[in-house]
């Protein structure tokens, strides 16, 4: 059982399944290497991942519920907006109208079609009502970061100097609050081989739904883990997109992704949408934070609401949203390192995680 219960307002986050990311390299200490808790709450920073587990076919969220990935979705950027250079480590909005440096004159935002928005869809783009106008999907891949595979806390200023924005870390025997992935991460056995050309699976879950976007990126596990580095080599999606609760056993629902591919960096690449909406729109047509679930979610929670199917702000902790990614076929035999990347709408964050495999 976790004892260890923090308040706060903004929560984190969502983190990489498939493969496992080292991020979640502290689920051999306690309390990770216990049992998921039979009841623990949404509203307060728990230091807990939760994902399901690999055999489950049921979709009880209390009883498929595994602590398996650690801390791994509290590892992020914090502070981070479009058009700076680099985050503030505090902010946990943007700071309407505009961004954390005060370069609003010469940035744009690049999505501004609401069916590729994930919040706040009827503001006119870029007025005073679109107050994510600055946020990291906005533009996606442009926001800055602070380390390429997360910051533990995603801030270096810790709880103390930011107390109610999700900056929190259980420090452990592993690593420590504002700790770089890079850095301090090592590497995390998967035995997941990839064949360089052919399709690979990959996956991520999610704790507290910012919105915004994602992509996979690769670079070789000897080089440098920088964001420059996994820039290079952005993994394209291919097929259909599937949500599938119950782990690798269990249901599995496909559907068609909603991408951009304008105004992205790397220029060009393509970057999929965060697919679950805070608030369906099926049953809450006039909320300013729905849009259609990719699903019939019979339970679909209204604003600030869990224990959906496919749609709610925290939650659904027993889905993982799951991607086809091609694997280039000029990449050579051996080790590499995937990123996960999500550029949040709703918080001036970026959700990273990175994982090892070998490209055969």
């Amino acid at each position: 059982m976790i004892h260890v219960i923090f308040a706060a307002v903004v929560l984190g986050h969502g983190s990489m399944v498939v493969p496992m990311p080292r991020n979640s390299f502290d689920n051999t200490v306690a309390p990770w290497n216990g049992t998921m808790p039979t009841s623990w709450t949404h509203h307060v920073d728990t230091p807990i991942c939760p994902t399901s587990t690999a055999s489950s076919t049921s979709d009880d969220a209390s009883t498929t519920l595994s602590l398996r990935q650690g801390q791994s979705c509290f590892w992020f950027s914090h502070g981070c907006t479009i058009g700076c250079e680099h985050c503030d480590g505090k902010t946990a909005r943007n700071i309407t109208p505009g961004n954390t440096c005060g370069t609003e004159s010469t940035t744009k935002a690049t999505i501004c079609d609401p069916l590729k928005r994930t919040l706040n869809r009827k503001a006119p783009c870029g007025s005073k009502e679109d107050v994510y106008y600055y946020s990291p999907w906005r533009a996606p891949g442009s926001a800055p970061v602070f380390d390429a595979c997360g910051m533990a806390g995603g801030s270096p200023l810790g709880p103390q100097s930011v107390p109610a924005a999700g900056v929190r870390f259980l420090n452990s025997t592993k690593a420590k609050q504002g700790d770089k992935g890079s850095v301090v991460l090592p590497p995390y056995p998967t035995n997941t081989v990839w064949k360089a050309g052919e399709l690979a699976e990959v996956s991520w879950t999610i704790r507290t739904n910012h919105g915004g976007g994602y992509q996979y990126r690769i670079a070789p596990a000897d080089a440098e883990l920088t964001e420059a580095a996994f820039r290079r080599t952005p993994l394209p999606f291919e097929g259909l997109s599937s949500l599938r609760w119950g782990g690798k056993r269990g249901r599995q629902m496909y559907f068609n992704g909603t991408y951009v591919a304008a105004g992205t960096v790397p220029e060009g690449s393509t970057w999929a949408m965060n697919p679950l909406p805070r608030t369906d729109s099926a049953k809450y047509p006039n909320n300013m934070d729905a849009f259609p679930a990719v699903c019939y979610d019979p339970n679909a929670p209204a604003d600030g609401g869990y224990g959906g199917l496919c749609s709610g702000w925290y939650g659904p902790d027993n889905v993982e949203v799951v991607d086809s990614v091609r694997v280039p076929s000029s990449l050579k035999q051996g080790k590499y390192v995937v990123q996960w990347r999500l550029d949040c709408e709703e918080s001036a964050q970026i959700w990273m995680n990175c994982a090892d495999v070998t490209v055969a």
